[in-house]
């Protein structure tokens, strides 16, 4: 009889345990996973308006999380071309730029004095050599996608061959455009052209290069090099590039 009260009373005990400790970790465990995106985070240090830390290009992996932390000697505007990012820095201190890279390619940062604000940042770079996008060098089969930004509309970008200037294409982005979200252009060799050479997209949408051709093919948006345009703003001539950042399938 003792033996079975004594039993009892251990059972209840354990019991208590159980729930008592499963509460106090429950808090725990939800803000650890509150917790649990890690992000890829790279210093960028800006000195007299050039990169000091960097020798190369940074490099970050498709899918992660990206962390850059920026710090310059003088107040500027960085421009993540691509990703259509864009932050003040002043003097001496930190900024921070997020986002996730869910689009590979080449996309350079860029700068400008802090008080050229008030121009559009789409304006900046839609002729500008690379500006908007660049991919590496593709071999006969291999493909490069840009995402159009969503809050891109209305306006043409070109871009060429940087491997053959003569080479040259154009994406209309029109906000009425319905066509599919995934847009291919193929550079073929029989024809060594872009096709079909004018897409129109939705912001949002995805373009994508095919190379077929026997030869490297580099997709770089902006006009050819001495494809020289009237009209240029004095902000779009002083705006800077400071280092590309290339995403990795």
């Amino acid at each position: 009889m003792i033996n079975g009260v004594i039993t009892t009373i251990l059972s209840i005990a354990i019991s208590i345990c159980f729930i008592t400790c499963g509460t106090n970790n429950a808090p725990d465990s939800e803000e650890s996973h509150g917790s649990t995106m890690e992000f890829n985070e790279i210093a960028i240090k800006i000195h007299g308006g050039e990169v000091s830390n960097h020798q190369d290009n940074i490099t970050v992996m498709k899918g992660e999380n990206v962390r850059l932390v920026f710090n310059s000697d003088q107040a500027l505007v960085v421009h993540l071309h691509g990703y259509d990012l864009e932050k003040t820095v002043p003097i001496n201190e930190e900024v921070v730029m997020e986002f996730w890279a869910n689009a590979t390619g080449r996309f350079v940062i860029t700068s400008h004095s802090s008080h050229d604000t008030s121009h559009s940042s789409h304006d900046i770079g839609k002729e500008g050599h690379a500006e908007l996008f660049e991919s590496d060098s593709l071999l006969q089969g291999d493909t490069f996608e840009y995402v159009i930004p969503t809050d891109m509309k209305d306006m043409t970008i070109p871009y060429h061959d940087h491997m053959s200037h003569n080479l040259v294409g154009s994406i209309v982005v029109s906000p009425h455009h319905v066509e599919e979200h995934l847009t291919l252009i193929k550079i073929s060799e029989e024809h060594r052209t872009f096709e079909p050479a004018e897409v129109m997209v939705k912001p949002g949408a995805i373009v994508r290069w095919e190379n077929n051709t026997n030869g490297k093919v580099r997709i770089t948006s902006g006009n050819p090099p001495g494809d020289s345009h009237n009209g240029h703003s004095k902000n779009e001539d002083d705006e800077k590039t400071l280092i590309a950042l290339e995403v990795r399938p």
